[in-house]
């Protein structure tokens, strides 16, 4: 019986009906994705439940919505490939999963550049974000059109909340300057009413950045025309920065940042311990496949990575001789500055 009710219901949803009964027990939870997978039709079991909006019990809403995007990461790479895109490298989607956010930058026939992503936040990040916040996140995805193709895009508050965490937990507020306050500054005013402040702070504090997003809408504030309502910075509750560090924050936005303070390699000056550094040294140079094929041209998956093993550590080195130098020497100002960035960083999160 549990059979018969599993098949009619995955029927009724290919077929886009309300399917009967709406609830399944366990047993005919259990039957209907037996189904869904021996038809190989899990992820499209995914999309039509969220399309219609039933709910998923949690033991299943995580491996449906495995299947749902390891079935169209591929399609999608393949139709790029299609229309002439290709990596700098070569990357299996899976495997990127782990490292990044995105795929590696795609670039087209004409020069157009494009980066797919799969998610808003890096899964190495200090971000407690998970598979059901991605999933909300697509199903308060709102549409919009690029051109005369439809699409859909972030909601406004999802939109706000992605500025500030990029700028701050992402990049460290490193890269891209004063365009990121601009940015979020733009968003409010062509979305001013449809923000939820409510949903903002909340979501903020799920996520546990409360103290990144409350340092991009300071300076938002305090270089753009953003208006920040009175009440969320004090709501968001975050921890007080120290006056040194956050000179060291404006300086590093304004001016730009050494590339050596913007490595993984930045906390070493920081760090007393012999066995805090050693840490440091190991995440830098003792690297996954994955993490190897991401930054040189060889698969995850070939005989060929074991050869590239030593390359992270002599690119190291070309790299940042003269700040190794300069920690070897104890120079005061370069380790003062390494211990301001390993302060913020630790505010942020990133320890």
């Amino acid at each position: 019986m549990a059979t018969d009710l599993a098949a009619k219901h995955l029927i009724a949803l290919l077929a886009g009906r309300e399917p009967e009964p709406a609830i399944l027990d366990q047993s005919q939870w259990e039957q209907l994705v037996a189904y869904a997978r021996r038809h190989s039709l899990a992820p499209f079991l995914f999309h039509r439940l969220k399309e219609r909006r039933l709910a998923i019990p949690p033991v299943w809403e995580e491996p449906l919505r495995r299947n749902y995007l390891a079935d169209n990461l591929p399609e999608a790479l393949a139709l790029m490939s299609a229309l002439g895109y290709a990596a700098p490298r070569p990357f299996e989607p899976r495997e990127d999963q782990k490292l990044s956010h995105h795929m590696p930058p795609l670039k087209g026939p004409q020069g157009l550049t494009v980066e797919m992503h799969w998610s808003i936040v890096n899964p190495r990040s200090p971000v407690r974000f998970t598979p059901a916040d991605l999933t909300s996140l697509w199903l308060r995805a709102i549409p919009a059109s690029i051109g005369e193709t439809p699409a859909h895009v972030l909601a406004p508050t999802d939109l706000l909340l992605h500025l500030c965490l990029h700028a701050s937990i992402h990049h460290r507020f490193d890269a891209a300057g004063l365009r990121n306050y601009v940015d979020i500054a733009l968003t409010q005013q062509r979305y001013d009413n449809a923000i939820d402040w409510e949903q903002f702070i909340r979501h903020t504090q799920q996520w546990d950045i409360t103290n990144g997003v409350y340092l991009a809408l300071q300076l938002a504030t305090q270089w753009t025309d953003f208006k920040c309502p009175p009440d969320v910075l004090p709501s968001l509750g975050a921890a007080p920065l120290d006056e040194e560090t956050s000179s060291w924050l404006h300086q590093k936005i304004l001016h730009g940042n050494t590339p050596a303070l913007r490595s993984e390699l930045a906390p070493l000056a920081a760090k007393t311990q012999w066995f805090e550094r050693l840490a440091i040294l190991r995440r830098a140079i003792l690297l996954t496949p994955a993490q190897i094929s991401s930054m040189y041209p060889v698969a995850a998956n070939s005989w060929r990575v074991l050869g590239y093993y030593p390359v992270p550590l002599r690119d190291l080195w070309r790299r940042y001789r003269r700040e190794v130098w300069q920690l070897v020497r104890r120079d005061k100002k370069f380790i003062g500055t390494a211990r301001l960035e390993a302060q913020l960083r630790a505010y942020l999160g990133w320890e």
